[in-house]
């Protein structure tokens, strides 16, 4: 028997089918399969925290940081993480910014 798709289940970002239905989760984050191109995708396709393992809220709050003090050696210091790692985010986040204006 074929699983119903909810109304609530998102639209897939590929071709924009909405007959979407759970497809369980990866890494505690929730995954959708599509019925019309029977891709599998997450929330977070499309968007600069794509396939990052940090959680989101730690990405946003070192790029807060580091756009209130200006360095990326201050957000390294006050959030723990490296700042290359914090530079590969900011460049992610820019290219992402840019590709939308």
């Amino acid at each position: 028997m074929a699983r119903k798709a909810s109304p609530d289940n998102p639209p897939c970002p590929r071709c924009g089918d909405k007959h979407t239905v759970r497809n369980g989760h990866k890494d505690g984050r929730p995954r959708w399969v599509c019925r019309g191109c029977g891709r599998s995708f997450g929330l977070t396709l499309g968007t600069p925290i794509y396939r990052l393992r940090t959680p989101p809220a730690e990405v946003a709050r070192a790029l807060i940081i580091v756009m209130r003090r200006g360095s990326l050696s201050a957000a390294e210091e006050i959030n723990g993480h490296k700042y290359e790692t914090i530079g590969r985010w900011l460049r992610r986040a820019a290219h992402h910014a840019e590709a939308i204006t």
